[in-house]
């Protein structure tokens, strides 16, 4: 059959160590976009790519150089845009996705005083996470660093408790100077 066929192809790629198990999954998904009638006969073949998943520890790809990362906050602090890099720096020690961190607000961030303890990191409360189906529906994220600490506490001063880190009113400034 075609699924023992796939398996046995996926097993010939494994063991000649040519591909990843992703070349398996993108053959199976190629045979099913041209034979829908397949979609659900193909349990041999999707056994041996999560077979092959578990054998093999994944990599995980950086979503930004950390040097790159510097070059951002230098250029947005020489501009002034405090804003922007405080979301940045949040974003990539909390590995924050892009709409977690525009929706921030002021009383998201707990910092130390918050908590009535002195320790040198800050939660990072998310009330509306992309896994908030499958995962919880407030999740948080924590951020060490205590040079981040004292930013995070000037701009939440700066800008107040309720007021958005980055947001209606805290991008207008920001998105007027980029698109002049």
């Amino acid at each position: 059959t075609i699924d023992r066929a796939l398996a046995v192809y996926g097993q010939r790629l494994y063991d000649e160590e040519r591909a990843g198990p992703s070349a398996l999954s993108d053959v199976i998904l190629a045979v099913v976009d041209r034979h829908r009638h397949l979609r659900r006969q193909l349990a041999l073949a999707w056994d041996a790519v999560n077979h092959w998943e578990q054998l093999e520890p994944g990599r995980l790809r950086t979503p930004m150089p950390v040097l790159v990362l510097h070059a951002m906050l230098a250029l947005a602090l020489a501009w002034d845009w405090d804003d922007t890099a405080l979301l940045l720096a949040l974003g990539f020690a909390g590995a924050l996705r892009p709409a977690e961190m525009l929706g921030l607000r002021g009383t998201d961030l707990l910092l130390p005083e918050d908590l009535h303890r002195p320790v040198s990191h800050l939660y990072i409360i998310l009330r509306s996470p992309k896994t908030r189906h499958t995962a919880g529906r407030t999740q948080h994220a924590r951020v060490e660093g205590t040079r981040l600490l004292d930013f995070a506490r000037a701009r939440r001063a700066a800008r107040g408790q309720d007021a958005f880190l980055w947001g209606p009113e805290a991008a207008a400034p920001t998105r007027a100077r980029l698109f002049r």
